[in-house]
């Protein structure tokens, strides 16, 4: 005896697994300066990330998504570190915190530039030439 739900089993086709043109084009395109800063200093807070949700995995830029996340935790992991030190040390100055969560952006922007850009742009591209989906959708 056929359930319904056999039924629905047996119709069911698997999503491609291939990568379209749009992802193969759009894949490797770096996030913006002034995302970066975005990212780093507002979009970490959860309610900022309500207001504004670019749709990165739907239009295939894996590396936008990829420098998004990695913004949005070490800009809240480098205020969290900024406001201890300023209060160890500089006894609540404001220029002082404002200085060093400046300083902890420009770390984390050489950082991305010289070695994690370069990692993720590998990787990426080695998924990409297998003609695979690098996201699970």
């Amino acid at each position: 005896m056929v359930t319904e739900t056999t039924q629905e089993i047996m119709k069911y086709k698997p999503v491609a697994s291939k990568i379209d043109e749009s992802t193969r084009k759009n894949c490797l395109v770096d996030l913006e300066f002034s995302k970066k800063l975005l990212y780093f200093y507002v979009i970490w807070f959860p309610r900022a990330r309500y207001f504004y949700r670019p749709d990165f995995m739907q239009k295939g830029y894996i590396l936008k998504s990829n420098q998004s996340n990695y913004y949005k935790v070490l800009g809240f992991t480098s205020l969290a570190a900024t406001v201890i030190i300023v209060y160890r040390l500089y006894y609540n100055s404001i220029f002082a915190f404002l200085t060093i969560w400046i300083v902890f952006f420009f770390l984390s922007y050489l950082f991305d530039i010289y070695f994690n850009r370069q990692r993720q742009v590998k990787n990426i591209q080695k998924v990409i030439d297998q003609g695979e989906i690098p996201w699970g959708f």
